[in-house]
Parts: structure tokens; C-alpha cells; sequence
């Protein structure tokens, strides 16, 4: 693993002057708060009210999940939950901005080197920022070129299997393919593709028991919402770049513990339950993104009933 993790601590002491077990944690603590800092003002900016905004962070901190990995300090996870949670939130925020091209390419810069920077904290960031790319290009792209883009990758990729080639060598990146049998990515590994029952595993983790509190039945609730047009031209770019973030989280997670050996892990009700923390932040601001572009009115949209008892 990244040495991230384990400089942190080691900052802290260095700064005390002295090892305490309690105070090197306390970097860990003040993440905490800053992710609470971070979704309360993209909550404000994307135009919640001060209210709302507040009830978005008490939702992130009463997730048990979470104020269990703020308490244990030690693991990775919490940094990965402020780095990509947080970094593709700002992703969700610059794709829904683009008539503000100023405001749009801040924070699409901050998000990207936000996701990259978790590549120094666990060897999870590579994945999210191989991710975070696919979901510019879902967002950015209209959906027809999106379409063209992976059935030409997948043709190609049947062609090279017709013909026995099964990978490429990228110079100074590495292969990319099947080797030995073995799904080859570059900067992250190679894993055996082999499918795995994790249906049971999900429901057992997500909805039976108590560690995500209500997360995903709310998420399932917000996706239903956004099958309903929104009221508001910005809110269709909103909701837009929070359900094409949705599908690759899931997309993502659904792929590494159902088709490759990493689903081993998924019994084990580790893995399983710390990935998704990695997206935390970015998952509850997808879900208030979602529902506040299905439920708000824009100003003519309100005036129409008063302009209607005004004829009358």
C-alpha cells in the first residue's frame, strides 16, 4: 500500500514531538469534519437552502460506517472516503456547471486531481480514477457517440481475440488484456475473471444490517425519482452527471467482487462494505442532486397557477 496512510501519523508526531496514540489520530478527525465542510457548501452552491444543506451532513455523519472508520483513525478508507468521495462530487458539480465554463472547469480540475491523489492513498485510487475518466466521457459525450465509443471498443476487441491476440503492450504503462489467463490492467494489477454469486452478500450488508443506516434505500428511492423529468434546464445536466456517476460506482463494484477473484472478499463483509465508502460523499450528494432536480419548480413554472387566477 501507499505510504499516505501511515505519514500522516507519523506528520503528527513528529509535530507533538512525541508518539501519543490518541493525538496522531487526530488528522483523522478534522478529515471528518472537512468532509461534512465540503458537502455543506456543494449543497449550498448547487442551491439548497441552509436547512437542506444541514440535513445532507447529518445524513453523512450518521452513517455508522463512517463514524466507525473515523473512530479506528488507522485505516486508509476514511482518507479514500475525503479524496474520491469528495473529488468526484466536485466531478458531479463541474459537469452540471458547463454554462459556467469558469466555475465548470474548476471544479472538473479539482475532482480529477482530487480522484488521482487517492492513487497515493490506497491502490483502489487507481481504479476510481480510471472511473472518474469514463464518467467525463459519459457525461461530456452525447449518449449516441458514448454508444459508438463502446461498441468500436468492443468489436476491436473481438477482432484482436479472432486473431489471437488477446493483449497489447502500452509503452511506459504496462499491458492491457488477458495474460495468462489473468485480466491485465495497467497501474493496478491483474485478477482471474471468474464469477461469483454476491447477490445475498449485498443485501445482507447494504439493507439488513446497520451499517449504511438508510443510504441505499435512499439512493434506490432518488433513482426512481429520476426516471421524472426534471422542471429546470440545469437540473437535467445535474441529474445527468449524478446517474452516469451512479452507474459507474456500480458498475465498478459490481465488476470487481461478480467477476473477478476479488469477490472472495465479498464473504468476508470487509471489502465489500469499504469500497463503497470510498464514495460516500459523493453518493449522498448524487441522491440530493437527484431530488432536488425532480422536485424543484423554476420561477415561471410558479407563476403559472397565479397567472391563471389572474385571468380568472
Amino acid at each position: 500500500y501507499p505510504l499516505f496512510p501511515s505519514l500522516i501519523p507519523y506528520w503528527a508526531a513528529l509535530s507533538l514531538g512525541r508518539w501519543s496514540e490518541t493525538l496522531v489520530n487526530l488528522p483523522v478527525v478534522f478529515a471528518g469534519i472537512a468532509m461534512g465542510m465540503a458537502l455543506y457548501g456543494q449543497c449550498r452552491e448547487h442551491g439548497l437552502s441552509i436547512a437542506a444543506s444541514l440535513i445532507s451532513c447529518y445524513l453523512l455523519y450518521s452513517i455508522p460506517l463512517f463514524g466507525t472508520h473515523l473512530a479506528l483513525a488507522g485505516y486508509a478508507d476514511i482518507w479514500m472516503a475525503g479524496f474520491t468521495g469528495l473529488g468526484f462530487m466536485a466531478l458531479i458539480r463541474g459537469a452540471s456547471l458547463r454554462d459556467e465554463p469558469g466555475k465548470s472547469g474548476f471544479q472538473l480540475v479539482l475532482g480529477l486531481l482530487m480522484v488521482m491523489f487517492g492513487i497515493w492513498v490506497k491502490n483502489e485510487g487507481a481504479v476510481w480514477f480510471l472511473a472518474s475518466l469514463v464518467m467525463l466521457i459519459l457525461v461530456t459525450c452525447r449518449p449516441r457517440v458514448t454508444i459508438l465509443m463502446i461498441v468500436a471498443a468492443v468489436m476491436t476487441t473481438l477482432f484482436g481475440f479472432a486473431l489471437g491476440t488477446t493483449y497489447i503492450d502500452i509503452p511506459l504503462i504496462g499491458q492491457l488484456g488477458i495474460v495468462d489467463g489473468r485480466l491485465a490492467i495497467p497501474f493496478i494489477g491483474k485478477f482471474v475473471l471468474e464469477v461469483h454469486d454476491i447477490g445475498h452478500v449485498y443485501w445482507k450488508n447494504f439493507i439488513k444490517m446497520g451499517s449504511w443506516n438508510l443510504l441505499w434505500v435512499g439512493l434506490a428511492a432518488s433513482l426512481l425519482l429520476g426516471l421524472k423529468s426534471p422542471n429546470i434546464f440545469s437540473g437535467d445536466r445535474a441529474r445527468r452527471a449524478a446517474l452516469s456517476f451512479i452507474l459507474i460506482f456500480l458498475a465498478t463494484q459490481l465488476f470487481i467482487f461478480g467477476f473477478t477473484d476479488q469477490g472472495l472478499w465479498a464473504d468476508t463483509y470487509t471489502a465489500i462494505n469499504r469500497l463503497p465508502l470510498h464514495f460516500l460523499p459523493a453518493l449522498l450528494f448524487a441522491m440530493i442532486v437527484i431530488t432536488h432536480s425532480s422536485l424543484t419548480k423554476n420561477e415561471a413554472t410558479r407563476s403559472v397557477p397565479e397567472a391563471h387566477r389572474g385571468n380568472a
